[in-house]
């Protein structure tokens, strides 16, 4: 018996749906330049007017008055514009998934859908190349169940990855600059006054962004970890039977609202960053995928019921 195909494949292609997607990534880009603004704003500005401080004593007071202002503009200004647009990339994302997935919108959650306005400027101000198949193709012989909780699947599953290696380059990087430190002073012979003020004052402001960092990234990390059991869960449930469509229907719905909850709260990481993992986890993703479509499909076969349904 032949088993009915879903649309994801064909549908994320589509227009309107490349549409969605170049806006969603023009916003979660502004919010990414906005991150990077900030920590140049409060990590390196005040290490350079640090160590001009140190060689022009004049200078100290404009380094003071700087940090205090800085202090003031960080939760005022970039804080708040960056949650702005993960907040409206985070909708554009929840609308290309809810109708490529089926899915009814969730206003309680994720607020009204986008405007169509929204879309076509975010969409005219994407300078870049719209990514396709952002879904697995793999899926287009499994019916909509089993094919909708395996792109979500892929979704948490390419983010917590590029999230766990970020974070063990950061604990990585941090350690390596605090070792670095302590052998520069010491083959140097420098006094403490001088290992102090020359080394030791300017790297704390970097070695703590890189901490607050990896902790950040770590919560979401803890969070898309929770998400990734559940739908393993739910998928043991639709590949025994035991969840019908209506059932797959409601957990998917559950599924995306955590997606979306992550999607306008976690911590930027910088396109250059997702661009240098790409390659590989493209190919995991891609591997990840054929293994549950094979699953699904002997599944349905024993059980001679492709759909899921009780």
């Amino acid at each position: 018996m032949s088993i009915p195909q879903n649309s994801i494949p064909e549908r994320q292609n589509e227009p309107e749906f490349l549409k969605r997607m170049s806006a969603a990534i023009h916003l979660y880009t502004a919010a990414k330049r906005c991150a990077a603004v900030q920590a140049a704003a409060t990590v390196l500005a005040p290490l350079a007017l640090s160590i001009t401080s140190i060689v022009a004593p004049q200078v100290a007071v404009w380094s003071a008055l700087y940090s205090l202002l800085i202090a003031i503009l960080d939760p005022a200004l970039f804080d708040r514009v960056q949650k702005h647009w993960k907040e409206q990339a985070a909708t554009l994302q929840e609308l290309f998934d809810c109708d490529l997935f089926e899915l009814p919108w969730n206003a309680l959650v994720c607020g009204e859908r986008p405007s169509p306005e929204l879309i076509h400027r975010a969409a005219e101000r994407f300078s870049g190349t719209t990514p396709k198949d952002w879904y697995p193709v793999a899926i287009r012989v499994l019916t909509m169940p089993f094919g909708r909780l395996i792109c979500q699947r892929s979704s948490v599953s390419w983010d917590s990855e590029l999230r766990r290696r970020y974070v063990l380059t950061l604990r990585i990087l941090s350690g390596i600059l605090g070792i670095a430190i302590v052998v520069i002073a010491f083959a140097l012979n420098l006094p403490l006054q001088v290992f102090i003020l020359s080394l030791l004052a300017p790297a704390v402001p970097i070695v703590q962004w890189m901490i607050k960092e990896a902790g950040l990234q770590q919560d979401s990390l803890d969070r898309l970890d929770r998400l990734s059991s559940f739908i393993d869960q739910t998928w043991e449930g639709v590949l025994k039977g035991e969840i019908n469509d209506d059932g797959s229907i409601a957990a998917s719905r559950q599924i995306q609202d955590q997606l979306y909850l992550h999607r306008e709260s976690n911590q930027p990481i910088q396109d250059w960053i997702y661009r240098l993992f790409r390659p590989s986890q493209e190919g995991e993703m891609q591997a990840a995928a054929e293994v549950l479509v094979e699953e699904a499909l002997a599944a349905a076969g024993s059980s001679r019921r492709p759909n899921a349904s009780n």
